[in-house]
């Protein structure tokens, strides 16, 4: 567990850092649709809210 700090930070500056406010817009809607293929009745943000 005292690892996913340290990789936390690491994807942040490779992935979210190295991408314009345009691509993470694209990302976005990329990462929206994949889960919707996957989830299509939105069960696993169901989990996710308070």
């Amino acid at each position: 567990m005292r690892a996913i700090p340290g990789h936390i930070d690491l994807v942040r500056r490779i992935v979210i850092d190295s991408l314009s406010r345009e691509q993470l817009g694209q990302l976005t809607e990329i990462s929206d649709a994949i889960t919707h293929a996957l989830d299509p009745e939105g069960r696993f943000t169901a989990l996710l809210e308070p």
